[in-house]
């Protein structure tokens, strides 16, 4: 539903200022930059967030401090940003329609002078970048995203063509008071602060026919019209668009001459010392901000905990289908002891999840619906110092999408 994210900078800000602000919670005991912490990705990447861009170059942890000095992790699963030359609009794989671009004009989000000057034409016409170099599957939802600054021109257009989508997808949006003002036929869009003015503008829609494509870049007027008579010395900013399948926004992914696919996210914990160990078992809060719709298909977990490199998971916060629920496990790889039924969120709310493995019991907070205390058999097989503890992954092919925060005491 296009509704869950209309103002996603203020809802992401918000959730990473307010989430865990220290209240009834103790010290972090287990770090994102500590010594037992490892993390596999090998892939560069860019996510805004709340006015700040930052720039992960591959197998660097992306890391965000919140205003209270929490620390947080995004998390994500797999993805393959199919649009090629993100960073190039001058190059020939993009179609000028009645613009001119001038190459590396400004400071773009992350800081480096790699963002695309797009003046119009004297001409009474649309004035647009696209391309079409990436083939729809005919089924499969896609995200499209784009960066955009203010010149003096201040309104703009993110669509997909008709051809291969569902109806004509597009978003209309004012970049001098960061918001979408507009909405055709797409499935989800936000529009997210990426800081200095630039604003990250994306939206997903469905594919129903197998047809090459891509994004659409469109300068309006300052009525909103689509098509008029331009002015040459008019202009916007662009940056970094991409393409990819998938159901909500992601971290944004350069490429060149072909697309570049980014591994998934594994954080994990080994060789826990024993004070810690002691600290997990009476019980520790995790705080986890989707950046999904709580209908997102598949079995994602959100975090685990292993009584060994084998056995299955002690604690999960997971989906099933459509449908999102909680249980306590058992430890030594035993069957789900308790499920509470469905578990309702928006994209970037804040649960908070409480968990006690020597009683059995799991918190849940922070939700739509679903919230409660629920009780299961108590872990037959401890923590120990040699046992491994992981957030946001486990043994299966899904992933949570979004940031966890590092556990604390409760």
């Amino acid at each position: 539903m296009p509704s869950l994210a209309k103002n996603l900078s203020r809802s992401l800000a918000n959730s990473l200022a307010k989430a865990m602000d220290g209240s009834g919670v103790g010290i972090p005991i287990l770090k994102f930059d500590g010594p037992t912490f490892s993390f596999t990705n090998a892939s560069p990447r860019y996510l805004s967030y709340g006015g700040f861009t930052d720039e992960f170059a591959g197998g660097v942890p992306a890391i965000y401090t919140n205003p209270n000095n929490k620390k947080f992790l995004l998390v994500e699963e797999a993805e393959t940003a199919e649009q090629t030359y993100s960073q190039q609009l001058d190059n020939g794989a993009w179609t000028k329609t009645y613009v001119t671009v001038t190459a590396d004009n400004i400071a773009d989000p992350a800081g480096d002078t790699t963002a695309e000057k797009i003046n119009e034409t004297a001409d009474n016409a649309g004035h647009i970048i696209n391309c079409s170099a990436v083939s729809a599957d005919g089924s499969s939802e896609y995200l499209v995203s784009c960066y955009y600054k203010a010149g003096n021109r201040f309104k703009g257009r993110l669509s997909l063509p008709a051809g291969p989508f569902v109806g004509n997808p597009k978003i209309d949006f004012n970049l001098n008071t960061g918001e979408v003002y507009a909405n055709a036929d797409v499935n989800d869009y936000g529009i997210v602060d990426a800081g200095n003015g630039w604003y990250k503008l994306w939206l997903t829609a469905t594919s129903d026919a197998a047809v090459a494509f891509g994004p659409y870049m469109r300068i309006l007027d300052d009525d909103g019209n689509a098509t008029y008579l331009g002015d040459v010395s008019k202009y916007l900013y662009m940056w970094q668009p991409m393409v990819c399948k998938s159901g909500a926004d992601k971290s944004t992914i350069e490429t060149v001459a072909s697309g570049v696919t980014k591994a998934k996210d594994q954080p994990w914990w080994t060789a826990i010392g024993s004070q810690i160990v002691t600290k997990l078992n009476d019980g520790f809060r995790i705080i986890l901000i989707p950046q999904w719709k709580s209908t997102y298909a598949g079995t994602i977990y959100a975090f685990t905990i292993r009584t060994d490199a084998s056995n299955y998971c002690a604690l999960q916060y997971y989906t099933s289908g459509d449908t999102f629920r909680v249980r306590v496990n058992t430890g030594g790889g035993a069957s789900t002891a308790v499920t509470s039924g469905v578990v309702a969120f928006s994209a970037y709310s804040v649960i908070t999840i409480d968990l006690y493995p020597k009683t059995g019991k799991m918190v849940v907070s922070g939700c739509d619906s679903g919230n409660g205390t629920f009780t299961g058999t108590p872990f037959d097989d401890s923590i120990i110092s040699t046992h491994l503890f992981y957030v946001g992954m486990v043994a299966s092919a899904s992933y949570w999408n979004g940031l966890v925060s590092e556990p604390e005491t409760v």
